[in-house]
């Protein structure tokens, strides 16, 4: 009976624990959504002569989601079609 008591007792201070510390982690930690950073500078073409590609990017980091927070909306990269000149014995074409 004293043992079953006692296990009642501590079963009783568990759930009591865990019921502090939901509490706080709620109280405590608002959610924090995430924000972008500046985007990068444009990448170089990746072709030197036709059409290429030139990316830049940025991140969810300023600040990063947290506890529950929204994450960044929108895309991370970015890219743009370049044209920097024909290449020899071709004629350019844009797509």
């Amino acid at each position: 009976m004293v043992v079953m008591m006692m296990m009642m007792m501590m079963m009783m201070m568990i759930m009591i624990m865990i019921i502090i510390i939901i509490i706080v982690f709620v109280v405590c930690c608002d959610a924090v959504d995430g924000r972008w950073t500046d985007w990068t500078e444009w990448s170089a073409c990746s072709k030197s002569c036709d059409s290429g590609i030139k990316s830049r990017s940025r991140d969810c980091t300023q600040p990063p989601p947290q506890h529950g927070g929204q994450v960044c909306q929108g895309d991370a990269v970015e890219t743009i079609s370049c044209s920097d000149r024909p290449c020899p014995g071709t004629s350019l074409t844009t797509q």
